[in-house]
């Protein structure tokens, strides 16, 4: 189809809205901070995510994109931090 923003759209919009929904639901938990209830792994995941956002939505503000190899820097950035959390997920288990 080659709609590039409708897919980038839902990426985004999809690793907002799971981050969004532990504001309320950190709220509503009585028995302490709901992070802390959740596996490392969990957590891991949810901060690769929250970084991996943050790097593609500067990355996509950034006016001029330095290459490198062929990709741009947040590409090259996005893939090293998926590296590690996939390496950080292999020593939690």
């Amino acid at each position: 189809m080659g709609a590039y923003t409708m897919a980038i759209s839902n990426i985004f919009g999809s690793n907002l809205i799971m981050v969004l929904v532990l504001f309320p639901a950190d709220i509503f938990y009585r028995q302490g901070e709901i992070h802390k209830q959740v596996d490392s792994t969990a957590q891991l995941a949810l901060l690769s995510g929250i970084v991996v956002t943050a790097i593609c939505i500067i990355g996509l503000l950034m006016k001029k994109k330095p290459r490198i190899l062929g990709m741009g820097l947040d590409s090259v950035v996005v893939l090293i931090v998926y590296l590690a959390s996939v390496y950080g997920f292999y020593m939690l288990r």
